[in-house]
């Protein structure tokens, strides 16, 4: 056998190192069975999530490439479906794995999946750290870019930011715009109509969601069409156009199987509130009765106690008074509960952007040495040549603050002595006045009957006065009156007569503009919300919004339109 030469041996000897780099530097080819399932997540997200359990079995003889974009896909399934548990941990492992070297194609996925959890979980400062990430790393992956963007744009505006979401869905609708994809211009649209809406601009609102259908209509995806058929029948509802809302919900009615129909039905109820049909009304909250979302039973239980109201049935009132008491308390406990999460995830944020630091602090250590001593050499070269000078200064001012201090303490203690014999003065006020109250609680205790009985007396007496019923016939929707400087007086005058003096004790509490104060006296008579509107010319909506403004002003909190007229009533 012929031996072999030099450069032969050579060869022989670098050839599997060769043929390991030649492996290295191709790209990875995943199983079939991911691209499928991959492939079903937009459709069909179940079918994914049953073929990806299917192979779950034999993922152990696969390499950690694999198994970590097999986790990943699972991540994604879920939430396509959404059955996403929020697992942080799990979550957490899949993007660290990426981060330190994994397919960095798929970097920008395991952020955003990342994001998905830590919002599900309610840590909205993750979440919305982890998808400016993913924002930053996307690349040209516009379809993901949309997503990403869009859901910044939900997180800001859950959290009232409406500037920031306001960007994050127009860079959504620019990226749409850019690739040409219709689609995702009508799905930006319809965020950027959300939007506004939230920032109670319903012109704007209107108009986007308008450009979104004439988009919608080019598509022909009738799943598209019925949800935007859905948020214009809302959009209509709001801003009283009332032909427009029937003609849109006329074509939710059509494709119902194509939406939630809980959700279509309470549309419905919404607009027969609004337009004051009874029959009809009464048809979608009977309908909806047993509906298990919190916030749309409490709308239709205040729907069905005005009705009751209206119809004079007195006993249906108090049933569905209680209902209504019953599922605000439970929405309160929910609120409550969310907050507090928001709160205990900003701490936990928090805390871990001062671990990021000191991470950072610690790779800069070096480089901050030399910066450091040089530093270090000036600022005692300058401190040596002015220091005979700065301490002569520091000594004079010392020996002036401390005078100074001796005067401050002679007329802290003047005026110490002062506020105590002004407080003993106030307490001994204070302990009369409490002495008083104490006797009118006790009163009040032992003859329940007569308390309750003066209370219905005092309401009987301001619904029967002529002045409470004039400005029932202003407050009609169809009225064309307003009531003049003198009804306020006679209003005004009635209050103080039957309530103890109520106006003054209104304007000693409050500091109210002269419409506040009107307004106020409107709820003390108890006259409804709706009413109130229409004195004021204004919508329903904004009467709320001025009642729970005065709560926050007053008492330095959010309280709701509810609090502040439980307030008033109280004086």
């Amino acid at each position: 056998m012929k031996p072999l030469n030099i450069r032969n041996r050579v060869l022989l000897l670098s050839l599997p190192f060769l043929m390991a780099w030649l492996a290295a530097c191709s790209p990875h080819k995943y199983p079939q069975a991911f691209i499928v399932a991959d492939s079903l997540m937009e459709e069909q997200p179940d079918s994914a999530i049953a073929l990806l359990n299917a192979i779950g079995s034999s993922m152990h003889q696969h390499g950690e490439k694999d198994r970590m974009y097999y986790e990943l896909l699972r991540l994604k399934a879920a939430d396509k479906a959404n059955q996403l548990v929020p697992d942080t941990h799990k979550a957490d492992s899949i993007l660290h794995y990426y981060e330190q070297g994994g397919d960095k194609g798929l970097l920008a996925t395991a952020y955003y999946y990342a994001a998905r959890t830590y919002y599900e979980k309610k840590d909205a400062p993750q979440a919305l750290d982890y998808f400016q990430k993913a924002a930053e790393v996307v690349g040209d992956d516009n379809e993901l870019a949309g997503c990403i963007y869009s859901q910044m744009g939900v997180l800001y505006t859950n959290q009232g930011l409406y500037e920031n979401a306001e960007d994050a869905f127009k860079a959504e609708y620019e990226i749409a715009l850019k690739s040409n994809d219709t689609l995702g211009m009508v799905y930006a649209l319809n965020d950027l109509a959300y939007a506004a809406e939230a920032h109670e601009d319903h012109a704007l609102s209107n108009e986007r969601l308008t450009n979104a259908y004439h988009l919608a209509l080019l598509q022909k995806n009738k799943s598209l069409l019925a949800e935007l058929y859905l948020s214009l029948a809302v959009q209509n509802t709001i801003i009283r156009d009332f032909a427009q809302a029937h003609h849109f919900s006329d074509r939710c009615l059509e494709n119902i199987s194509l939406l939630d129909s809980a959700r279509v039905y309470y549309m419905m109820a919404k607009l027969y509130n609004r337009e004051g049909n009874d029959d009809s009304l009464a048809y979608y909250c009977k309908i909806l009765e047993h509906n298990s979302q919190l916030h749309m039973n409490d709308s239709i239980n205040r729907f069905q106690l005005g009705m009751a109201l209206r119809s004079g049935n007195a006993d249906m009132a108090r049933v569905y008074f209680n209902k209504f008491i019953v599922v605000d308390d439970s929405i309160k406990r929910v609120t409550q509960t969310e907050a507090t999460a928001k709160v205990n995830a900003l701490y936990n944020y928090q805390l871990r952007e001062k671990e990021n630091i000191k991470l950072r602090q610690a790779n800069n250590h070096k480089k901050m040495m030399v910066v450091g001593l040089s530093v270090c050499i000036i600022v005692v070269f300058v401190s040596s040549v002015s220091y005979l000078y700065h301490l002569r200064r520091k000594h004079a001012k010392e020996t002036f603050m401390l005078k100074y201090a001796e005067h401050l303490k002679d007329k802290k203690i003047s005026e110490s002595h002062n506020l105590i014999l002004t407080s003993q003065n106030r307490i001994a006020e204070l302990e009369n006045e409490l002495e008083k109250e104490k006797q009118k609680l006790f009163s009040l205790q032992q003859f329940p009957d007569v308390a309750l009985d003066i209370k219905k007396e005092a309401e009987i007496a301001v619904h029967n006065s002529q002045i409470y019923l004039s400005f029932l016939e202003m407050s009609d929707e169809n009225s064309k009156i307003h009531p003049t400087e003198a009804d306020w007086q006679s209003l005004e005058e009635l209050l103080t007569s039957i309530y103890d003096r109520f106006p003054l004790k209104l304007k000693v509490v409050c500091s109210l503009s002269k419409r506040d104060y009107r307004m106020c006296l409107l709820i003390k008579a108890k006259m409804s919300p709706q009413r109130i509107a229409n004195i004021f010319s204004i919508e329903r909506s904004s009467v709320a919004s001025q009642r729970a403004r005065l709560y926050k002003e007053h008492f330095g909190k959010k309280g709701g339109a509810k609090a502040w007229d439980e307030f008033i009533l109280s004086l």
